[in-house]
């Protein structure tokens, strides 16, 4: 809302000071106009203003011409003068002449054949010296329409207006509100100081011939001129259109600033779902660690109790083999003497046979003790696994961010007049190493689009409910209130205070959330 009642203000300051006229470019129109100068005797006798038409053409008052001798013009943007002829007649009863002048190379004005309204502003040019060039500035009075005395049912149309200008503004250009020439100044017909008597000052109003006459004397000389088609706006019309503008512009913002509060709540409530989540497989982990810290010690017990009754069987086994065999012998030593001969190799296989079966018995319990080892080596492996996975996720949420109690708004304009707003929300103020502004979306998590941005500009980073801004060494350098950052010392920043990125300007807004 603060920031939809500041673009309103300067709309309703734009709408309320917007000038009733001042649309001439005097640097472009001075290119077309040329100072006429009357000769008898190689003197000046009169002197007044013309302006270009076409290629080599120029219209001024006729009066400026009677008896003349020879004619100079006088450019005002180079200062140079060129012999000028008359091309065609003078038009003494409408106050035009047409002159032609070789080698000029000057641009024409385009004339319009638009009306205007009486009470809306026009503007006219007067020369000071030879090219010193003044805007003179009025409105149009009234419309007149004076009979032609050599035409029957014919009358001369011309505009009154109020922009006075002294004698040398004759023969000079009126223009409308948009910059287009609308007819030429030329003495009040019905004035007894018509034809002109060398005016300093005139006084009351002043009228300029219409376009319509100037346009008709060139039709029907065959020369060639340009036509602006479009209906110039007044002022007021242009006040309200760029109002308009300006607020649909504001809709747009308005919308934009939505849809990113939309998306910076979707990113809130994803990064909460994130952290519930990581929570949760962190407590899974405990759990799986505790699990496998149980199962190992039964596999542990396990191994330990087949391990001695393995053992155990083994012993007893040996113990009953070798009184088994020592019965054997015995019973061998007693069979011995009577068949000594006929029993020795019995025995000896007998033999044979009790230490083959005794590997056997060996052998089988390395193959399974080897076998329980593996079981418990898996078992072992498994608890690290759940053990290693359970600290990653003590360590994802130890570094999850805190969120900031408060978002902040950058909101400002570059050295273009282009509009730059940056939306960062508490829960990227939140993380401990802070959030990268700058112009590369490889390097920066929030960007602001222009050239005189570095990659990496400028670091956010908030401490205990304060915001602290960091110059990143750029070649634009960074201010706050017009104060330049030294790269590496972040400084607190704070509401409604002024930060310059590069050549952004931005005004800080922190909105507390509660």
């Amino acid at each position: 809302m603060l920031f939809r009642s500041l673009v309103l203000s300067i709309i309703v300051t734009t709408f309320f000071t917007y000038p009733v006229s001042g649309r001439i470019d005097v640097d472009s129109v001075t290119s077309s106009l040329v100072k006429v100068r009357s000769y008898v005797d190689n003197r000046i006798v009169a002197e007044g203003s013309g302006f270009v038409v076409s290629d080599g053409y120029i219209v001024t008052n006729a009066h400026l011409l009677v008896d003349a001798e020879s004619i100079t013009v006088l450019s005002l943007k180079s200062g140079a003068e060129y012999v000028a002829r008359l091309h065609d007649e003078l038009r003494s009863d409408r106050n035009l002449a047409l002159l032609r002048v070789t080698g000029l190379g000057l641009p024409p004005l385009y004339l319009s054949e638009q009306g205007i309204e009486v009470g809306r502003g026009v503007e006219t040019l007067q020369v000071f010296g030879d090219t010193d060039v003044q805007v003179i500035v009025g409105s149009i009075g009234a419309y007149q329409s004076i009979p032609v005395i050599q035409e029957a049912e014919t009358t001369l149309s011309l505009f009154q207006h109020n922009a006075l200008i002294p004698s040398a503004g004759f023969g000079m250009p009126l223009f409308n509100e948009c910059g287009d020439v609308i007819g030429m100044n030329v003495p009040d017909p019905t004035n007894e100081t018509w034809p002109f008597q060398n005016l300093v000052n005139p006084t009351g109003s002043v009228s300029a011939l219409m376009n319509k006459e100037i346009v008709t004397t060139l039709t029907a000389l065959n020369i060639s001129f340009t036509i602006v088609d479009e209906e110039c706006p007044s002022a007021i019309e242009r006040a309200e259109l760029e109002r308009a503008n300006v607020e649909e512009r504001l809709r747009a913002l308005e919308q934009a600033t939505q849809d990113s509060l939309n998306r910076e709540r979707t990113a809130r409530l994803t990064a909460e779902e994130a952290a519930r989540s990581s929570q949760e497989e962190t407590e899974a982990a405990r759990a799986a660690l505790l699990v496998s810290e149980q199962e190992k010690a039964i596999s542990d017990s396990l191994h330990q109790a087949q391990t001695d009754s393995l053992q155990d069987a083994t012993k007893d086994s040996l113990v009953r083999m070798e009184s088994f065999a020592d019965s054997v012998q015995t019973a061998l030593q007693d069979s011995l003497k009577a068949e000594s001969t006929q029993f020795s190799s019995r025995i000896q296989e007998i033999k044979y046979a009790a230490i083959g079966m005794l590997v056997v018995l060996l052998i089988g319990w390395f193959l399974y003790a080897r076998k329980k080892k593996a079981q418990v080596s898996k078992a072992s492996t498994r608890a690290h696994s759940a053990e290693r996975e359970a600290e990653a996720a003590r360590q994802a949420a130890d570094k999850a961010p805190v969120p900031a109690p408060f978002k902040c708004v950058l909101d400002g304009t570059d050295n273009s007049g282009r509009t730059h707003v940056v939306n960062i929300s508490e829960l990227a103020l939140g993380y401990a190493s802070g959030v990268v502004l700058g112009r590369s979306p490889a390097d920066a998590e929030y960007l602001i689009d222009h050239q005189e941005v570095s990659r990496e500009h400028v670091r956010l980073t908030q401490d205990s409910g304060r915001l602290y801004v960091e110059d990143l060494d750029t070649l634009n350098g960074t201010k706050v209130n017009d104060q330049p950052l030294s790269p590496g010392n972040p400084l607190e920043i704070n509401d409604d205070d002024r930060l310059e990125i590069g050549p952004v300007a931005f005004t800080v807004r922190l909105i507390w959330v509660s």
